[in-house]
């Protein structure tokens, strides 16, 4: 799982403090479930960013949205997800099973 590094913020620049963030499957409302937070720990989703408007969290391989939410301000990102030690193992894998 591959951790991401994030600022809620406003159209002026300002942090937004605990905005609410959805991560969704690519192009759809399903939320994607088996976050983590920064410790390792299960995180929920939706999730909140921190007093600094910090949004930290790791998810599986994958394309994703993520949707920041607070106030008026309702911004969606898409994202990519790819840990790499990962997919070195799967291919090393699936080298492996074809030998």
């Amino acid at each position: 799982m591959e951790l991401k590094n994030f600022f809620a913020l406003d159209d002026q620049g300002n942090t937004l403090p605990d905005a609410t963030c959805y991560l969704y499957e690519r192009g759809s409302e399903t939320l994607v479930k088996g976050l983590q937070g920064a410790n390792g720990l299960a995180l929920s989703n939706p999730f909140l960013s921190d007093q600094q408007g910090l949004v930290q969290f790791a998810a599986p391989n994958g394309l994703y949205d993520l949707r920041v939410v607070k106030g008026n301000r309702d911004n969606r990102i898409r994202l990519q997800f790819n840990d790499v030690t990962e997919t070195s193992e799967a291919i090393d894998k699936a080298v492996q099973a074809s030998e």
